[in-house]
């Protein structure tokens, strides 16, 4: 089993502009410069991949492929990264070639707490003879929406303190984790694999 991003967000939980009134910086003030707006930029995106790590969860609209060795002994397949907005494609490798499942075979469940991909009542796994090394190839797009203001506000405003708590501390290094404050923000929102 194995993921991998196909498609990254467009845009971020939080802006830059968000951030410096957070760290109520004045936008005349000479100490933020193009490397300072930049520098900001990339603290946003790190704080929001280590958010997602934590909460094993998808914020803004991304896309991912979903690699599984062998089908389940059960109807469905739990997919990673909630919310699960839809299922793209899911391609199987067999030893002759690649095929793809045609979506009249199954549903996709984006309402239960972590999204699924669940067989039709009358359906049942194929039997081929599959690839040796992850021949099932499930392409989903998730997160909790295209704007910033779909992610909960708990978690937007733990980023916006990381964010925050980073800038504020740039010079003294750390192993790359959020802060108690930001953890707490977040502990409503995580998901357990």
């Amino acid at each position: 089993m194995a993921i991998q991003l196909i498609t990254a967000p467009t845009i971020e939980p939080v802006t830059y502009q968000q951030v410096i009134d957070h760290l109520r910086i004045n936008s005349f003030d000479e100490a933020i410069d193009e490397s300072s707006i930049e520098y900001i930029d990339n603290l946003i995106s790190a704080v929001r991949r280590l958010t997602e790590d934590y909460l094993n969860r998808a914020l803004i609209t991304q896309t991912w492929e979903y690699y599984l060795n062998e089908f389940p002994d059960v109807n469905y397949i739990v997919l990673p990264k909630p919310p699960l907005q839809s299922i793209t494609s899911i391609c199987i490798i067999t030893e002759d070639e690649p095929e793809t499942i045609d979506p009249i075979y199954y549903l996709v469940d984006t309402a239960s707490f972590r999204g699924k991909l669940v067989l039709n009542a009358d359906q049942s796994w194929p039997t081929q003879i599959l690839y040796e090394m992850n021949p099932i190839h499930i392409t989903f797009v998730c997160g909790y929406g295209d704007l910033a203001e779909d992610v909960p506000a708990g978690i937007r405003h733990a980023i916006l303190l990381q964010v925050g708590d980073l800038y504020d501390n740039r010079e003294d290094y750390r192993e790359a984790k959020l802060s108690k404050t930001s953890e707490k923000l977040l502990w409503p929102y995580r998901v357990f694999c």
